[in-house]
């Protein structure tokens, strides 16, 4: 085999399914947001399956094409620990009345930008937390916000972010807010 130099053009991202299993609850925060919404740190078990990856375009990052594997790869799977907020009907409905919805992404994008903001409040990287990034339905826990350590284990990022979340929440809506994007985030 002969090997030569090629620019294609593109990069590839990998496709892949997380789940996720709570096995309990080890603390509590006080209640957020005036006694109103519950927060969570607990052990967790974690599944995540490549299944494919996306093609883009090195130029401008346009997604050039969907690919599946030709088989599935085996799940990796891993115990570690996460700090969830269960959501209460009135979040739903705050978020209905003003035209919003936590579903279609809106879950998902609210866990990306917790994570991104998450040093600010920890000793951590991003890159050391992830998220159940698809909701799929029998997801036992897609109307969860939910955040996870990477680490096999854990090492206290979920429960020093349960400690932070009230600052974690609000530095997160000011970003929020404060976006100039016209229809989210490229």
């Amino acid at each position: 085999a002969r090997l030569h130099r090629e620019d294609p053009g593109y990069y590839t991202e990998p496709r892949d399914h997380t789940k996720v299993a709570i096995h309990g609850r080890t603390s509590e925060a006080p209640a957020l947001c005036g006694g109103r919404v519950c927060a969570f740190v607990g052990p967790r078990e974690g599944s995540q399956q490549l299944y494919g990856y996306r093609m883009r375009s090195k130029q401008s990052a346009r997604l050039l094409e969907l690919c599946d594997l030709e088989a599935p790869k085996p799940p990796y799977e891993y115990a570690t620990h996460g700090v969830w907020l269960e959501l209460p009907n009135w979040v739903h409905r705050r978020l209905a009345d003003r035209g919003h919805s936590v579903a279609r992404g809106g879950l998902h994008a609210l866990e990306h930008a917790l994570i991104s903001l998450a040093p600010l409040v920890a000793e951590c990287d991003a890159a050391d937390l992830g998220c159940q990034c698809t909701r799929r339905p029998g997801d036992e826990h897609a109307g969860r916000l939910l955040l996870f350590e990477r680490k096999r284990g854990g090492v206290g990022l979920a429960r020093q972010l349960l400690g932070a979340l009230e600052p974690l929440l609000a530095a997160a809506q000011e970003r929020i807010e404060g976006c100039g994007c016209a229809h989210g985030c490229p």
